[in-house]
């Protein structure tokens, strides 16, 4: 599980970094509003700019009112350091979300 790492000399939360190698990485991201979404195609993933594979988006199998998107992170973005995640349902843009990629 990816997290964020507090720095507390510099007062700053940063991305911890995520090792991308031969296996196949998948991104789970909860939120709210998305089950609605009018079909998967409409839920769009860019990470550093190059789309991502939506796998799934739409309720979470066990917590009421929470949203699940499944996103498989391309291999493309290895080195790349820290991106923007930006997901866009049904044309509404989310605030970006940050991943550090080694």
């Amino acid at each position: 599980m990816v997290k964020a790492l507090y720095l507390a000399a510099e007062n700053k939360y940063v991305a911890r970094e995520l090792i991308l190698g031969v296996d196949d990485l998948f991104l789970e991201i909860y939120g709210t509003g998305i089950r609605n979404r009018s079909g998967l195609a409409r839920a769009i993933a860019k990470i550093g700019e190059v789309n991502a594979e939506v796998l799934y988006a739409g309720a979470h199998c066990c917590f009421v009112g929470v949203d699940q998107i499944n996103v498989k992170i391309p291999k493309t973005l290895a080195g790349r350091g820290e991106v923007d995640i930006v997901l866009t349902i049904d044309g509404k843009e989310t605030n970006p979300l940050r991943l550090n990629v080694k």
